[in-house]
């Protein structure tokens, strides 16, 4: 089976999912959609860990609450 998109906003449990899930995004390299707004750090550090892992995603980062209180990074 192959994972094409996943989607976590866990309430700040973001990153360790992904470096969880490491081996499945190396395999598949889905789309991600990334809160990113639960913990001031992950805006930087699950960043930096997805494009550490040299995948060639294009980012972008979209904020959907007043002054990007509710920010989702995307990866594709």
């Amino acid at each position: 089976k192959h994972i094409d998109i996943i989607k976590l906003d866990i309430e700040g449990m973001e990153l360790e999912a992904l470096k969880t899930g490491k081996r499945l995004i190396l395999k598949d390299k889905p789309q991600l959609a990334i809160a990113v707004y639960h913990k001031i750090t992950h805006f930087f550090e699950i960043y930096e860990f997805l494009r550490g892992l040299n995948l060639g995603y294009r980012f972008s980062f979209k904020g959907y609450g007043p002054g990007y209180s509710e920010c989702i990074l995307y990866a594709y």
